[in-house]
């Protein structure tokens, strides 16, 4: 398979904590995660708080949707208590995946970080509004899926890449609105969202001003593709 390939090349970068948080402000910073992972999250909150020692900091987060975005400001404002975050947020039907590896980035509000839901519903891109998708993307996509892609119906195959992008580009929208430009905005997302350089960290640079570095959060099955940049002890 194509990713087992590019893994065995070992075409990625390795990097490492304080090579990620170097960044001078402004920057933004992409994460990718393995949904629900224990030490991905853990490495996402070494960053978030490494960063907040330097400066401000806002988190953007695909795993709370769009629609509870007033429930982290609640929170913020302590109207909300840790303990009802999971049900205020509809956690497990908006996500799905355990709370516990999240809960301290989602309340790190706490401690001055300014959290932003980035999430948003699976489906195709809404005909009212119009993205640019990569060049390569549709083959990227179906060549990452392997024999998964022939499984979708010719419609749905159609779509993919643009369903994609939008998704992408969605969470980079999500996450870069209300950020003032002023110290660092950090995007979780997926990891699916950033290797290969086609996905939210391709859509964030035509929104921002501010440089955008991305990582993979673990090495674990990362496909290390050329160009990617991969979280290594």
């Amino acid at each position: 398979m194509f990713w087992m390939a590019a893994a065995l090349a070992h075409t990625c970068e390795d990097v490492g904590l304080e090579e990620i948080v170097a960044r001078g402000a402004p920057a933004v910073i992409v994460l990718g995660e393995r949904h629900g992972s224990k030490t991905d999250m853990k490495r996402a909150l070494s960053v978030v708080q490494s960063l907040a020692d330097k400066g401000p900091v806002t988190l953007a987060m695909e795993a709370v949707h769009e629609s509870n975005q007033g429930v982290l400001d609640a929170f913020a404002k302590g109207d909300v208590k840790a303990g009802a975050l999971p049900a205020e947020l509809k956690w497990s039907e908006t996500w799905g995946f355990p709370w516990k590896p999240y809960k301290k980035l989602v309340t790190s509000s706490k401690n001055g970080v300014t959290v932003i839901a980035a999430g948003l519903d699976l489906g195709p891109k809404p005909e009212e509004r119009e993205i640019e998708v990569p060049e390569g993307y549709d083959a990227f996509l179906k060549e990452s899926m392997g024999a998964h892609a022939h499984q979708m119906s010719e419609e749905v195959q159609a779509r993919f890449a643009t369903s994609m992008a939008w998704r992408d580009f969605r969470i980079a929208e999500l996450a870069a609105t209300p950020w003032n430009g002023e110290g660092y905005l950090v995007v979780l997302a997926g990891r699916g969202h950033l290797e290969g350089g086609l996905g939210t960290n391709w859509q964030l640079p035509k929104l921002v001003e501010a440089p955008v570095f991305s990582v993979v959060l673990n090495h674990e099955d990362a496909r290390c593709l050329e160009g990617d940049r991969v979280w290594a002890d």
